[in-house]
């Protein structure tokens, strides 16, 4: 019989995946915002709102996609090439979103 995938392992791969994606509207939400309104823009507008609550929404998905990569590799008679991936990718962008957000601080 042939191994299947954890089920975990490839939750895991997709919510790191959606975590790049998250990203990705981070970087089109801020540049957009920036040409669209330039210095006219200020802390409380809905669109930095909308930054941050997406942000925050990022973190959420790659600690739980880190969670469920861990649990699909403890799976016994399971293939892990997903839970792999999916740890991998979510400690990744995990780290690269806590420089972000420390670079972020120590800037203003």
């Amino acid at each position: 019989m042939e191994k299947r995938h954890s089920e975990l392992g490839v939750l895991s791969f997709v919510s790191s995946i959606l975590g790049l994606v998250c990203v990705g509207l981070i970087f089109i939400c801020s540049i957009g915002a920036e040409i669209i309104y330039g210095k006219n823009l200020s802390e409380d507008s809905p669109v930095y709102i909308l930054i941050g609550l997406i942000y925050f929404f990022n973190l959420f998905l790659e600690v739980i996609g880190i969670g469920m990569g861990i649990a699909g590799l403890f799976q016994k008679g399971k293939k892990y090439l997903f839970a792999i991936l999916g740890v991998i990718i979510s400690v990744y962008t995990f780290y690269g979103l806590i420089i972000l957000l420390t670079i972020g601080l120590l800037l203003e």
